[in-house]
């Protein structure tokens, strides 16, 4: 009997508590809801109307000659492509040796050196693959190193001409 009304008062103390809890709950994310929304239009009642365009004079200091960076990407689009192609025009060769050497190897009469064929065949492409593969990354990587280099000369040109200057108030 006391075992009972011990449970029958912590079902009621739970129900009570989940009533409190889901009341409390309800007002808390009311509240937070209002507080965003204040929030909100006070940022933008408060914000400036500053726009800063990209091509503004806000960064004179920062001249680029557009012709020699013009150059320079395209330069460097050029060796990726040539790139890309030299890649593919690997695996594509690989890919006609592997055809024939699985044909040969499915020419052979046991079942051991057909396997011994097969297995030789993919490593070939698969080490033909990963050759092009790391060539293709190296001839990029050396494209964008170029690249970087020149970007900075497109960008320093202003600077030379002014590191050169010879300073006369002195």
């Amino acid at each position: 009997m006391l075992l009972s009304l011990n449970l029958l008062k912590k079902t009621k103390r739970a129900k009570i508590f989940k009533l409190i809890s889901q009341k409390s709950m309800k007002k808390t994310v009311l509240i937070l809801l209002i507080a965003l929304f204040l929030i909100g239009g006070l940022s933008f009642v408060l914000a400036e109307d500053k726009v800063i365009f990209p091509n503004s004079n806000a960064n004179t200091k920062n001249k680029v000659d557009l012709v020699c960076m013009q150059k320079a990407v395209e330069t460097r689009e050029t060796a990726v492509a040539a790139a890309y192609d030299k890649q593919t025009t690997t695996i594509k060769s690989g890919l006609a040796a592997r055809k024939l050497d699985l044909i040969e190897a499915w020419k052979k009469q046991t079942v051991r050196e057909r396997t011994l064929a097969i297995v030789a065949a993919s490593k070939k492409f698969r080490s033909t693959r990963f050759n092009a593969h790391k060539t293709y990354q190296q001839e990029v990587r050396l494209a964008w190193t170029a690249y970087k280099q020149q970007a900075k000369v497109c960008r320093n040109i202003d600077k030379e001409v002014e590191g050169n200057a010879t300073d006369l108030s002195l």
